[in-house]
């Protein structure tokens, strides 16, 4: 059997730079798309005012176009380098994986299947990217939004009703790592007894 390896954390620090990179760019994106919101607002404060002139709406529609490419640019951009950095990771895998199944005995294949091994080099593989790509994509944005968002309520709403709504986090954070943990003892459990 291989030896258990702290696979992610190794390709993290490995390609830092280059996930900094995707980082930055998709932070990029995410702020300019919470731009979109405050130039709904000025454009419906001014309809409902009937204060806008034409000059205005031009500008504002002039802005529209410019923070939705940009968004558009940045986002597809680090989704794009996040992507490349998945199938870095793909490609290491299976190398290292190949590497290992070449050090075995022989004896080690008579009491494989054929199709396990394949599952474990196609399969297990394509997911462990997946999770890489689309489970870092969300954590930054995660990270960014709530972040941003937590600012502006308290900055530009209430401090004390922007506390109030991230009072029950902590307790449902607790929940879900509970209740992640349940889960996966029982799956342990199910795979030693076979059913």
């Amino acid at each position: 059997m291989m030896r258990n390896k702290p696979i992610f954390k190794d390709h993290f620090l490995l390609h830092k730079w280059s996930y900094l990179l995707g980082t930055i760019l998709l932070i990029f994106s995410l702020v300019l798309q919470l731009f979109v919101p405050v130039l709904l607002k000025k454009f419906t404060d001014g309809l409902q005012n009937e204060s806008i002139p034409v000059s205005d709406l031009w500008e504002l529609s002039l802005w529209f176009v410019i923070v939705g490419l940009g968004a558009f640019l940045f986002r597809s951009s680090g989704r794009i380098y996040i992507f490349k950095m998945s199938r870095i990771l793909e490609r290491d895998l299976r190398s290292s994986l190949f590497s290992h199944w070449e050090r075995l005995q022989a004896e080690y294949y008579q009491n494989q299947r054929i199709g396990n091994l394949m599952a474990h080099a196609v399969n297990d593989v394509n997911i462990m990217r997946q999770i890489v790509m689309q489970g870092y994509f969300q954590m930054v944005e995660a990270a960014v939004l709530i972040s941003i968002s937590v600012f502006m309520m308290a900055s530009t709403i209430n401090l004390y009703l922007t506390l109030l709504v991230l009072l029950p986090l902590p307790g449902l954070t607790y929940i879900a790592y509970r209740f992640r943990s349940k889960i996966q003892r029982h799956y342990k459990y199910k795979k030693r007894s076979g059913h």
